[in-house]
């Protein structure tokens, strides 16, 4: 039995889990811990110092769930300037016999990694997409075939060098290290996805706090992924602006009465506007406008993202809404009328063993997708954690994850 911590530092809050992994590879969930967290912008580290003690409050709540201590951590990494690119790998089968092993598939992908980047930018990872051997094609485990040529395709994910320390100096600051990165976006995608979504096409949407995450999936694999400088807090910035009012009365008046789309005429709310102690009513109508209209700003950028990559059309599983902002009243119903008939549903998380529906919001869907995407790549390598340690076989991906101050293993 092993265990593996994960933690996702949000503009809101900071979510860390912890799980154990038994030898077969299935996880089961043991610790969760949150904290208030106001030291993030745009995904980069504003405030070191407040976003440390939120990081180590939540470790430290997660530690005490689950009655144990963890070290390092995977880190969940989201911002604008996170950007992905397909890239191709190759490698001959040089073994005797000629038969695919594990060195095999890190080689292969370790060669897709051979991309020049700008100085200010970092590999942080390497996700497999398909595998050829001698060229055939659609090969998703390549482990034990025979062959004298592997070929890999890859989406090779990078992030500015600045935004990759301020998060190390924070959880460094908190007295732990980290491990591995991992974008956002396809944490939330396997955590609300299933591989027949994924077969089908299907582009998930995590909408948090001052940010939203895009990841578009076809014929099983991703194929792009993005971050939008839009979030939910950028609606109750609105609401602040336009009511006259306090951020966190704004942030009050979204989550108890904020929707999208009409409300009945006849509906009131009442704000307590800045400089004032008494709350005066204010019709249900306008708080809707205002809500409305920077969601519908927010889905057509996501849309408009999506189709940057792959024609809507294409998605037939459609298009999931995740994260805390997803559940906005009426914004399924929303993006529906924008997606030009593309389905549209909210993706809550798969419960996990141990905690029951602990994990279950939208919310918390890139810490569940943290743990599954990790033991899901270490199934879809062929690899095998013999010692049952998931912090070894993390760092054996030499050709898959990439940290700052690590080799890349050629």
């Amino acid at each position: 039995m092993s265990t593996f911590a994960a933690i996702d530092i949000g503009a809101t809050k900071v979510a860390v889990i912890i799980a154990e992994i038994d030898d077969s590879g299935g996880p089961r969930l043991a610790g969760i811990g949150t904290a208030t967290n106001r030291g993030l912008s745009k995904g980069h580290v504003v405030d070191t110092e407040s976003t440390a003690k939120a990081v180590a409050e939540a470790i430290r709540k997660a530690e005490s769930m689950a009655s144990r201590k963890v070290s390092d951590l995977t880190v969940a990494i989201s911002g604008d300037a996170i950007q992905s690119s397909p890239s191709r790998g190759l490698v001959p089968i040089l073994n005797p016999g000629q038969t695919i092993t594990r060195e095999d598939v890190h080689r292969v992908i370790n060669h897709s990694k051979q991309t020049p980047l700008p100085e200010d930018r970092e590999l942080i990872l390497a996700v497999p997409r398909s595998y050829r051997v001698d060229g055939r094609s659609g090969v998703v485990k390549p482990v034990g075939m025979s062959g004298q040529r592997l070929e890999a395709e890859t989406l090779l994910v990078t992030a500015p060098t600045v935004q990759l320390d301020g998060f190390t100096e924070c959880v460094q600051q908190a007295g732990f290290e980290v491990e591995s990165w991992m974008p956002k976006a396809l944490a939330s995608g396997e955590a609300v996805t299933k591989p027949g979504d994924r077969e089908a096409g299907v582009a998930v949407v995590d909408i948090g706090g001052d940010a939203t995450d895009v990841a578009v999936y076809l014929d099983g694999s991703v194929v792009h992924l993005q971050t939008l400088p839009v979030g939910s807090q950028h609606i109750t910035k609105d609401i602040s602006v336009l009511l006259k009012t306090s951020i966190a009365e704004a942030e009050r008046l979204k989550l108890d009465a904020g929707a999208c789309g009409k409300v009945a005429e006849d509906e009131a709310v009442y704000v307590e506007q800045s400089g004032t102690t008494q709350r005066r009513p204010f019709e249900r109508r306008v708080l809707a406008e205002i809500v409305t209209a920077r969601a519908k700003e927010m889905i057509c950028m996501a849309l408009d993202a999506i189709e940057d990559a792959v024609p809507l059309s294409r998605l037939r599983s459609g298009l999931v809404l995740t994260g805390g902002g997803s559940q906005l009243t009426g914004l399924s119903e929303l993006a529906q009328s924008l997606a030009k008939g593309t389905p549209v549903r909210i993706g809550f998380p798969e419960p996990f063993p141990g905690l029951g529906d602990a994990l279950a919001g939208p919310e918390f869907a890139t810490s569940a997708g943290l743990l599954r995407f990790g033991v899901r790549l270490r199934d879809q390598e062929g690899v095998a954690a013999e010692t049952g340690d998931l912090r070894k076989l993390i760092k054996s991906f030499g050709s898959i994850f990439s940290t700052k101050g690590r080799e890349d293993g050629n």
